[in-house]
């Protein structure tokens, strides 16, 4: 399959001439990310992808952001105002 077709079929979001480097921008923007959040969106990619109905996904999507919604940050305090340093690469 051509990547234009792949995108027509919504298969990949984007084409890129520079895949290396296109990734590896991916990659810095996932890792500033909130860890529990990225394991909160692979575990709703598994539910997705178990091929239970589309309420059963939405209902794991709302469970995931109930949890994340009362997560508290390590001082205690909310974890909507905790901030995080970004990753250093290189």
């Amino acid at each position: 399959m051509s990547g234009a077709r792949a995108l027509d079929w919504g298969i990949v979001t984007e084409l890129s001439g520079e895949p290396l480097a296109a990734a590896g921008q991916l990659a810095e923007t996932i890792a500033t990310k909130s860890p529990s959040a990225m394991r909160a969106a692979k575990r709703l990619i598994g539910v997705a992808g178990s091929g239970v109905g589309e309420a059963e996904v939405l209902l794991a999507e709302s469970r995931e952001r109930g949890g994340a919604d009362r997560q508290a940050a390590p001082d205690g305090g909310d974890r909507r105002q905790y901030g995080r340093a970004g990753p250093k690469f290189g």
